[in-house]
């Protein structure tokens, strides 16, 4: 039975064709589903999510530089920690709002990995070097409930990825079988 299967495979492929035109249909679609074009309040989205990052970069930035000196080492270091994560999301932005098209592979993976790596570091910074007593409990639980909104994000991205896997993967089977249909039809 098996090697009934693997040689009815062989004998499919030799006789697979790939035509132009089904090639560039299936290269469209591939392309609509991975690419969400973005128009009016959406796009604006993106440009007010870019200027907010570039706001608290720079004011991240004048605090470590400019703050108290009670401030610390460790508070200056998680300042610009927040500040580089500012200029990515500025970049990421800026980048959706120029092209007008969100790809729904590289900057939802990036989106999804800013959201949830982040509250990781914070939370990992708070719990080193939080004070002790109440203050410091208070500043690990207020992490614990941005920790857990970046796991949002990252399981919807993960739910996201493994849809359009499915997807690309049955327009894949689709072009094949239309494919077969119209090497059938001109043997028929």
């Amino acid at each position: 039975m098996k090697e009934n299967s693997i040689d009815f495979r062989d004998r499919l492929l030799a006789i697979e064709r790939v035509t132009p035109s089904l090639k560039e249909h299936h290269q469209t679609e591939m392309k609509n589903m991975l690419e969400r074009k973005l128009t009016g309040f959406r796009r604006s989205v993106w440009l007010v999510a870019s200027l907010f990052g570039a706001a608290s970069a720079v004011a991240f930035l004048a605090i470590a530089f400019f703050g108290p000196a009670e401030l610390g080492a460790p508070g200056r270091v998680a300042l610009g920690v927040g500040a580089l994560f500012g200029v990515a999301w500025a970049a990421l932005g800026i980048r959706i709002f120029i092209r007008g098209v969100l790809d729904l592979r590289w900057d939802a993976g990036v989106y999804a990995a800013l959201s949830w790596v982040l509250p990781v570091l914070l939370s990992t910074f708070m719990l080193v070097a939080a004070p002790e007593g109440v203050v410091g409990l208070r500043m690990i639980a207020a992490s614990i409930v941005f920790l857990i909104g970046g796991a949002v994000f990252l399981l919807r991205h993960v739910v996201e990825q493994s849809e359009l896997n499915t997807r690309q993967r049955l327009l894949e089977v689709e072009l094949q079988l239309a494919e077969l249909a119209e090497i059938l039809k001109s043997k028929a």
